[in-house]
């Protein structure tokens, strides 16, 4: 009798102290897994919370098994009955929700997501999670929310809910303004990678990203800016300077454009391309000499490339060598003989020197 008496006291203290822990402070700011651990001392809650383990016990069995939907309806059921616990919307994001953006296109996909996304928001509202799981929780909705379709307002979402160097969000931004870049949709990207840079402060990646959006849609000022800090984050660093560069020349601003590309160029002596981009970059600033030695000197170190030969063709044409342009599509045309730009030029200068166009190949039994 003493013993069963002083497990029964044990209980009341434990309920007690529970339910003074509630009454010192809002109930809101107890820990969900403290109010759990008290529930389950409660006599009334325990079955509760013991149907809501079998569900999440059994779902797991199920999924080992491969039985997804019998696990799904398991989750769903624990979610519907617990909306405040993490884990069963954190185990439905994780089989409903597509691994990236590009396989979430269909109409099953979508409506899926949405009812993640509301679960995932309703455990994140719970009072006072534990801050770690509530970021996951609200992490997985906002990309739920894109899934769903509104990517517009999963990068509001995540904007709003970010913090100072917040590396997740971010990440999660990046993942939203590559999948407006697909979409074509430059601005909502910007948009996004705006947020991102918010969240995370200066980043090599997010400010090469925004440069080549902002680059691609015109505004090449502030796309110079985004390359500088690259560069500045990236000291000497071979892309960055010709990303950098190639805005200079999209700027207008091809003297500074050309002093780096034939920077880069002489620290790799035996690099095509860079001597390639010296002689565009020339060509672009009329500083014609410099474009005819630097294009014939990327056809040396690239023997079976047409676009060096057509460089120095366009070149020679502003030079006003007309005889020796007409030799530089020639041997374009002899590196690539289905260049069309090789075959206009030269049609252009000399239409007799135009070889024919190769016969087209005889069509085969399948296609009789």
């Amino acid at each position: 009798m003493r013993r069963r008496g002083a497990r029964t006291g044990g209980t009341r203290l434990a309920v007690l102290a529970a339910l003074a822990l509630c009454a010192a402070a809002d109930i809101g700011r107890v820990p969900w897994l403290s109010r759990r651990a008290a529930a389950q001392e409660s006599p009334a809650t325990a079955p509760v919370d013991r149907v809501l383990e079998r569900w999440l016990a059994r779902a797991e069995r199920d999924v080992e098994r491969g039985r997804t939907a019998a696990a799904i309806s398991a989750w769903e059921s624990a979610a519907q009955r617990a909306p405040q616990d993490p884990r069963a919307p954190l185990r439905l994001a994780d089989v409903l929700l597509p691994p990236t953006l590009d396989d979430s296109s269909d109409d099953a996909s979508r409506t899926s997501a949405g009812a993640v996304r509301v679960a995932l928001e309703t455990a994140a509202a719970a009072p006072a999670l534990d801050h770690a799981t509530q970021r996951a929780l609200l992490l997985r909705a906002a990309f739920a929310q894109a899934v769903s379709g509104d990517h517009e307002g999963a990068v509001t979402a995540l904007a709003t809910r970010c913090g100072r160097l917040d590396a997740e969000s971010a990440s999660m931004l990046r993942l939203l303004a590559a999948a407006a870049i697909r979409r074509a949709e430059l601005a909502a990207a910007e948009t996004a990678l705006d947020h991102a840079l918010r969240c995370a402060g200066p980043g090599e990646a997010l400010h090469g990203d925004r440069g080549a959006v902002r680059l691609a849609r015109g505004r090449t000022a502030e796309a110079i800016d985004d390359f500088r800090e690259v560069v500045r984050l990236r000291p000497g660093d071979g892309d960055a300077l010709r990303d950098l560069a190639g805005a200079l020349l999209a700027a207008g601003r091809t003297r500074d454009a050309l002093t780096l590309y034939e920077g880069l160029a002489a620290r790799t002596p035996d690099d095509a391309a860079a001597r390639l981009d010296v002689a565009r970059a020339a060509l672009q600033g009329r500083e014609l000499p410099r474009a005819v030695a630097a294009s014939r000197e990327a056809m040396r170190l690239a023997p079976r490339d047409a676009e060096p030969a057509l460089v120095l063709a366009a070149a020679l044409l502003a030079q006003g060598d007309r005889t020796a342009a007409m030799r530089a599509y020639e041997e374009a045309l002899r590196r690539n003989p289905d260049d069309r730009r090789a075959r206009e030029g030269l049609r252009a200068l000399a239409p007799e020197r135009v070889p024919a166009d190769a016969p087209p190949p005889p069509a085969s039994d399948a296609g009789r």
